[in-house]
């Protein structure tokens, strides 16, 4: 099972498409349950997700098999102790160690302060409390950066079948002759490849083409929108995981069934025809 649970929805009203808001506690719960029949170990939180960590903290007690993966901010004028915000993290999460721990900004890490502060997590690793250290990247340009100055554990990185800008610059390649280990995030375009019928705002309207091309090549394939995101995630051998999010456990419900159809099929599809290079649109941070 390659796909990892993402819980910025436990702590806030969050996506283009999310029309319910923030999960409630017995959602969430059902959520959880579900994951956990599903095989379905690893979630991935932050501290500046809402109250995600804490929730998770006190809704994962009895599941001694779950794994969390934890990133953390830093400021420009205030060095931070990050012992103590992974002690925080911690007890919030109610268990001792971190699978990993990222920066959640790539700029954070490449700043001249960053060396102190993998230093900083290298020391906390060493210790037991952090199995692996990485960062959240959004270009191409600063994980090459990175990758030339630090030897990282896990980096989490956006693509979908839209946007192979990290596959298709050799990228992931290479980080996987190093052994380290892939989370992709968006792979949904936070719910624009789900549904056709989604209301675009003003800013995406021009994009209309590149999206409309995405649900035709779906039905081309005999393949719901669904089946095609997770076929993206399924087939690129380099992402180990794929972080996915939802709103509800029948949502969950059918990420886990379209999944699993589709590691039953012998897939051979060329993405390439669907690869998008405009950021305005494959950069949820841009919209």
């Amino acid at each position: 099972m390659k796909l990892a649970l993402g819980t910025v929805q436990f702590g806030l009203d969050y996506g283009i498409t999310n029309l319910d808001g923030k999960i409630t506690n017995s959602e969430a719960n059902k959520i959880i349950k579900r994951a956990d029949k599903a095989n379905i170990s690893l979630f991935d939180t932050a501290c500046v997700y809402g109250d995600s960590e804490n929730r998770l903290g006190k809704l994962t007690q009895g599941y001694p098999q779950f794994k969390f993966i934890s990133k953390f901010s830093t400021t420009a004028k205030e060095t931070i102790n990050i012992s103590k915000t992974l002690h925080s993290s911690l007890e919030k999460l109610n268990c001792s160690s971190l699978y990993g721990l990222l920066f959640h900004d790539e700029n954070d890490l490449l700043s001249p302060q960053g060396s102190g502060y993998y230093q900083q997590l290298t020391d906390l690793k060493a210790q037991g409390k952090i199995q692996k250290i990485g960062a959240s990247f959004y270009t191409q340009q600063a994980l090459e950066k990175a990758l030339e100055q630090y030897q990282l554990d896990l980096i989490q990185i956006p693509a979908s079948c839209l946007d192979q800008r990290f596959q298709q610059s050799g990228l992931l390649q290479e980080v996987q002759k190093q052994n380290i280990e892939v989370h992709a995030r968006s792979l949904f375009l936070q719910g624009l490849l789900l549904s056709q019928n989604t209301n675009l705002p003003a800013s995406l309207q021009k994009f209309m083409p590149e999206l409309e091309f995405y649900f035709t090549t779906a039905k081309r394939l005999n393949l719901t929108p669904l089946q095609l995101a997770l076929a993206y995630l399924i087939q690129t051998d380099e992402i180990n995981y794929g972080v996915v999010g939802c709103q509800n456990s029948q949502q969950l419900l059918e990420i886990i069934n379209a999944y699993s159809e589709m590691q039953q099929k012998e897939l051979n599809i060329n993405f390439n025809s669907l690869a998008v290079t405009n950021e305005l649109l494959v950069n949820p941070a841009l919209w």
